[in-house]
């Protein structure tokens, strides 16, 4: 590599300093008088007060020039501004070094890092490629969005748009793919060298153009947050930024781009957002030119000015390396016909449709795969590059998708009477692909091996026959074919009775496919709802993400609901620790996510005993106050929801012994500071005696008793005791709620020394969300497989809700946690802890069946269980045998309860009680094998 100052030919020339400044139009200054000028030639202007700045020759018409400023040309004094001409083009000095560092749309670092040493400086405006040497792109670039990678795979070398609108959440997906992409290598094939596919040499050039400040700041915190800024290189043009730097902000990415790429040899992906934002300054300056203009305004070259943009993508003949393009631009008035987007896609291989429709039906990302499109896809997939039913599996999904559409079409003019059973395939079909396929959380991973396996997973639901679009070969080998994927899995509680007849009592999910995460256990880092998304602290007001509520003005929200849209509820835990019958899951909040102060690491352990389930979590504040309340969060249905006369709950008795009180709560469910008495006999007496949860459901008061035009319960009750007693959790009838089945038999108990108590009767519950296939009836082919409303209980514990919004309650010293304080975290095999470490005192948790013989089983022995599952990002699901009980019982007991004496654990023997019940089988756990999202690596922070 030649000399840094060779290659910007420093040299001392004698120049003329022009004071021939004729005429300032917007961006332009216009000179005349000029000798020789030339087109794109850099000029340096400097203002009477001496100030410096930088432009270039748009225009060169014998003796007169015309200039674009990039600093703006505000200030600029036609009669004493001095003008130089460098006789040089704009040149970026590039270095590897750029990699992780940001900066401005005119090449500037603005992250306070050490200035770049430039190897080289390059124009801007890239070298020309030689036709004959452009490769054809092959290989796959992965995004780890299914909709994309699956139906829509992106080749290295590719340009490839993503067509959004105002409104939509083009730059979530756009730091989602910077977050997840990376290369596919090509199966069974060894790379030739590190350079032909290595992860090392995957780079990413990020440049926003046009942005506001709330923008940047979150691509730069997502990219800072999420470990991605290490391969990043950000070029940031913001909104208040001048109008003309845009122009360049795109040439000087790619620039860097074509030196990783052909240079060094890197796979480089290049995303630009927003691409209307560079039009519109495109227009803006032939507008100040007085140029004829084209369609809309837009200056009549505007399709060969992107063409210079679009064209630097590809690869070379020689070199290792290549540059992909994802430009992203905004349809105005969501108007395909646009001349952005008309004259992208004729420059581009494809594009990726991002749908408001899908996006109003909070579907995540909104890609509607039918108008989206992948030109170059068939040169990136197959056998020795993806998997070689990635084609056909793409093929059917979009032909089985848009007879769905159809289906939902005809539905909607017909009624669904009127469809055949195949149309209603269709519309299940269609339903899950969309919930299922499409819809995935913003930091949730997808391999294409995982995609490609929920595709076949959601093609089962046709016969074999069914599916025309795939060869029989293909479907032989796949269609049985046991899941690949390395997902989590949700908890199942099943109980078996004397005729066999399996009941699983709790709804969730059998993967971690994102449909919606509040049906995992673990919700946090702040359960349930923070009225206006903020809270003080110290003097200090703390503004966090907001996921519930929204507005016109805030679409995003008001309110923040479990956490906010990345709570503990949507993202993949790691696993720290295992052993034959215990796990260890650790997740690591860092200082700022979403919004709340201070770093917090949380364990949550879970142990399978003898007939017992105990579950530990233990949260730490490290660096910072900072509020914590986690909950449980689980959706009980006793019946499994098999009961042939209804799949409500409301038929469930519910008791809540210590629960007078309540948290009186506005329409949307927000608390006002009141804490009201629940009268014997009223809508929310729980407590004088016990009752069916639809029992005062004639009541008029039920009517928003569950907000604004809701007739059900989503109620914060307080479990009123003795604060500072003791709590014996083994004392007969010390449960604090109890529901209760006489269809099923099943009996489930709740011990907590938490002091508030959430029941939510599933109001909103509307028959869209689809039922496991281990639940409901088999034999009945007409019995509903989907989740009704009212269909299901949820029991929360937790404390006071938005506690921290209501300080007379003065419940800080539950809610408010910082390093330093007391209790500290004590572990069982450590003689002490450290002083800066304090734990959340959160439930210790226990489900098991109390009436057995403790002689009888070994806990430790492979009879009793042969090993320990689990899944990542909500709860666990764990291995077991089934087992007949001596005197077997048809209870199910969920223990939660805080650590007490300084937070440290206490171990507690078993209940041993005599229960007299017919003989039934007891199935612990649903069986499902361990697979993980990715291999887990303990977490080595000492905490």
């Amino acid at each position: 590599m030649g000399d840094p100052r060779e290659s910007s030919s420093y040299s001392v020339k004698p120049r003329i300093n022009y004071q021939t400044v004729g005429a300032v139009n917007g961006p332009l200054v216009i000179l005349d008088n000029v000798k020789f000028p030339k087109y794109n030639e850099i000029v340096t202007l400097t203002l009477p007060d001496g100030t410096e700045r930088s432009g270039q020759v748009l225009e060169a018409r014998g003796n007169r020039a015309v200039v674009q400023v990039f600093e703006g040309t505000s200030g600029i004094d036609v009669k004493k501004t001095k003008v130089n001409f460098t006789g040089h083009s704009l040149k970026l000095g590039v270095s590897e070094d750029m990699l992780g560092r940001i900066f401005d749309g005119s090449g500037r670092a603005i992250d306070k890092g050490p200035k770049v040493l430039a190897e080289e400086y390059l124009d801007i405006n890239g070298s020309p490629i030689n036709p004959y040497s452009r490769v054809y792109p092959e290989e796959m670039i992965a995004t780890g969005i299914s909709a994309i990678d699956t139906m829509n795979s992106i080749a290295r070398g590719q340009k490839i748009p993503i067509f959004s609108a105002a409104g939509l959440p083009h730059n979530e997906i756009a730091a989602q793919i910077c977050r997840q992409a990376g290369l596919v290598q090509r199966e069974g094939v060894t790379n030739k060298g590190v350079h032909d596919g290595h992860e090392d040499n995957f780079s990413i050039v990020f440049a926003a153009m046009g942005v506001n400040l709330e923008t940047a700041r979150f691509f730069t915190r997502d990219f800072e947050e999420n470990g991605s800024l290490e391969r990043v290189t950000l070029f940031l043009n913001l909104a208040n930024d001048p109008t003309i730097e845009r122009i360049i902000t795109p040439r000087l990415a790619l620039t860097t781009a074509e030196y990783y790429a052909y240079q060094l040899e890197k796979h480089v992906l290049v995303i630009l957002t927003d691409l209307s934002a560079y039009c519109d300054a495109l227009r803006e300056v032939s507008a100040a030119r007085e140029e004829v203009p084209g369609r809309r305004g837009f200056p009549g070259y505007m399709y060969t000015d992107l063409s210079t943009i679009y064209e630097r993508a590809g690869r070379v003949d020689g070199r290792n390396g290549s540059i992909t393009q994802i430009p992203i631009l905004t349809m105005p008035n969501d108007d395909i016909t646009h001349p952005i987007p008309d004259l992208t896609g004729y420059i581009t291989e494809g594009q990726i449709f991002v749908d408001r429709a899908l996006h109003n039906r909070a579907i995540y990302p909104p890609i509607n795969v039918l108008p989206s499109l992948s030109r170059l896809m068939k040169s990136a997939i197959g056998e020795g590059m993806t998997r070689k039913d990635h084609g056909d599996v793409s093929n059917q999904l979009y032909a089985k998708y848009a007879i769905g559409r159809d289906a939902a079409a005809m539905k909607a003019v017909v009624g669904e009477e009127a469809l055949s059973s195949e149309d209603k395939l269709s519309l299940e079909f269609l339903d899950k692909f969309e919930r299922s396929f499409i819809a995935q959380g913003p930091y949730e991973a997808r391999t294409i091996y995982e995609s490609l396996d929920l595709a076949w997973s959601l093609l089962r639901i046709y016969r074999k026959d069914m599916l025309n679009r795939i060869p029989a070969k293909i479907i032989n080998e796949y269609y049985q074919r046991t899941s690949d994927r390395k997902a989590g899995y949700h908890e199942s509680l099943n109980l078996s009775q004397a005729e066999a007849k399996l009941l699983d009592l709790r709804y969730s999910y059998y993967g971690i496919d994102r449909q919606h995460p509040h049906f995992g256990g673990v919700p946090g880092r702040y359960a349930n709802r923070i009225k206006n998304s903020s809270f003080e602290l110290d003097g200090v007001t703390y503004h966090i993400l907001p996921n519930e509520h929204p507005t016109a003005a805030n679409p995003h929200g008001v309110d923040t609901l479990h956490g906010g849209p990345d709570g503990w509820d949507w993202r993949n835990f790691t696993v720290a620790s295992y052993s034959a019958n215990s796990i260890t899951f650790s997740i690591v909040d860092p200082d700022g996510m979403q919004g709340f102060p201070g770093e917090v690491i949380s364990y949550i352990t879970y142990t399978l005993g003898n007939m017992t389930w105990d579950f530990k979590m233990v949260a730490i504040a490290t660096t910072k106050k900072t509020p914590i309340m986690l909950s449980s969060h689980t959706y009980w249905n006793l019946d499994g929801f098999a009961n042939n006369e209804t799949q409500s709950v409301l038929n469930h008795t519910f008791y809540l012994p210590y629960s007078g009180q309540r948290v009186d709560t506005d329409n949307i469910l927000i608390p006002t500071g009141n804490i009201l008495a629940s009268q014997p006999g009223s809508v929310n007496d729980f407590w004088s005696a016990p009752k069916q949860i639809g029992h005062s459901f004639s009541d008029p008061e039920i009517l928003g008793n569950c907000g604004f035009n809701c007739s059900g319960y989503d109620t914060c009750y307080l479990v009123n005791r003795e604060q500072d007693g003791g709590y014996d959790w083994r004392e007969d009838g010390n449960f604090v709620a109890r529901l209760q089945s006489a269809w099923s038999g099943i009996q489930l108990e709740v011990y907590s020394d938490q002091e508030a108590f959430q029941m939510y009767s599933c109001g909103g519950q509307n028959g869209s969300m689809a039922l496991k296939n281990t639940q409901g009836l088999f034999d009945d082919p007409d019995f509903p497989r989907t989740i009704p409303q009212y269909g299901c209980v949820v029991l929360e514990v937790e404390d006071y809700i938005d506690a921290i919004n209501q300080p007379e309650w003065q419940r800080s010293k539950k809610q408010i946690y910082e390093p330093g304080g007391d209790p500290s975290v004590k572990p069982d095999d450590a003689d002490d802890a450290t002083s800066r470490e304090r734990a959340l005192p959160i439930p210790v948790g226990r489900l098991g069946f109390p009436d057995y013989n403790p002689e009888a089983l070994d806990p430790t022995s492979t009879a009793w269980m042969k090993r320990v599952y689990m899944f990542i990002g909500e709860h666990q699901r764990l291995l077991g045998e089934v087992k007949k009980l001596p005197k077997p019982l048809a209870v199910v007991r969920r223990y939660v309860r805080q650590p007490s004496n300084g937070g440290v654990m206490r171990d507690q023997p078993e209940d041993h009680q005599d229960h007299a019940a017919e003989e039934l089988e007891v199935v612990e756990i649903v069986k499902y094998k361990l697979v993980f999202a990715q291999r887990p690596e303990p977490i080595t922070k000492t905490v």
